[in-house]
């Protein structure tokens, strides 16, 4: 259970998913003590309630919220308004989940990372409205050839994420040229031949995180449209060989990113490899949105321009800065290398 989510809907109590997870566990507690003090059950709302009122923290003025509301809230949190497929937020809550699962056990689980191609010229050429469409019929679509142990939902934009647990390599391959097929056998707009390009990564084959296997898949997802569209990639197996470079000898490192909403942003490197970075900002970043970045060495001059893609975010423990993973538009190992050897 995301308790996160439940104290948000029912309580409207933001908090963090390690904050939930341990609120939780006391009202659970508390749960059982109020039930033996009364002598019959009592539900996880009542004994939340009683938690706010008796120990006086979180909550000074604690709200109920009638059944009927709270189910609509709940749907809320976790679908995509247009769509009507789970939103970015419930899906990560389930690659956590499935993540640990999958660890716990030593059993793969696969990411299918979906992006439907040329998705750009039908907002340009047609508007907005034919693109809400477009995306209507491909989420249903995805419905449709869901297998009952599967999630998917929309990720952002054009993206989906179909996550397949106790799936391998192999297993996700055919399930996406399954997709593909059914594609391609019916239509699913009258218009338009919509088709899309996927990228697979497996755990725990092609990363051991969850923010590994997302850029991993959608590495994957990017060598299908270098190679034509309409395809399933699997992640580049030599990808998690790239080195990452230790923060201690990023410490000398100074990063900017610019980019076309939010203009010039100063971001701290937590990690660097020869295909991507993550850093720490200030203000959150789009999934998929393009961005400058300039890097330079302190002491030597030593400077690095590149172009990338914003793979991933999310928000750090102490909720005053956002997390940022991004992908190089282009090969710039040496240029990498260069950078970042000695002398600073």
């Amino acid at each position: 259970m995301n308790f996160a989510s439940l104290f948000d809907v029912l309580f409207d109590l933001r908090l963090s998913r390690e904050e939930g997870d341990l609120l939780g566990e006391k009202v659970r507690i508390h749960r059982i003590e109020l039930a033996q003090r009364l002598g019959r059950e009592v539900d996880f709302r009542v004994a939340a309630f009683d938690y706010f009122c008796t120990t006086g923290t979180q909550l000074q003025n604690p709200k109920v919220t009638e059944l009927s509301d709270y189910e609509v809230r709940l749907r809320m949190s976790v679908t995509d308004d247009l769509t009507g497929m789970y939103n970015r937020r419930f899906l990560l809550d389930v690659l956590h989940r499935e993540f640990h699962r999958s660890n716990r056990y030593h059993i793969p689980f696969s990411l299918l990372f979906i992006d439907v191609d040329d998705f750009k010229k039908f907002n340009d050429n047609y508007g907005h409205k034919t693109g809400d469409d477009v995306l209507k019929a491909f989420s249903e679509f995805l419905k449709q050839f869901l297998r009952s142990e599967d999630t998917v939902g929309r990720y952002g934009g054009e993206e989906f994420l179909l996550i397949m647990p106790q799936t391998d390599t192999e297993g996700a391959v055919a399930l996406g040229n399954r997709l593909l097929d059914g594609l391609s056998r019916k239509p699913v707009h009258q218009h338009f031949n919509i088709t899309f390009s996927g990228g697979i990564a497996t755990f725990p084959e092609h990363a051991q995180t969850v923010e590994g296997l997302i850029e991993m898949a959608d590495l994957g997802m990017y060598s299908s449209k270098m190679q034509g569209k309409r395809q399933i990639s699997v992640a580049p197996p030599d990808k998690r060989r790239d080195e990452r470079f230790p923060v201690s000898r990023l410490s000398q490192i100074t990063l900017r990113c610019y980019t076309k909403n939010e203009g010039q942003l100063s971001g701290s490197i937590r990690n660097l490899s020869h295909s991507g970075i993550s850093f720490d900002a200030a203000s959150p970043l789009q999934i998929g949105e393009e961005l400058d970045l300039h890097l330079s060495a302190r002491g030597d001059g030593k400077q690095l321009d590149i172009h990338g893609k914003v793979v991933w975010i999310r928000e750090t423990e102490d909720h005053a800065k956002y997390r940022v993973g991004a992908r190089y538009a282009e090969p710039v190992s040496r240029e990498i290398d260069l950078l970042i050897s000695p002398p600073y």
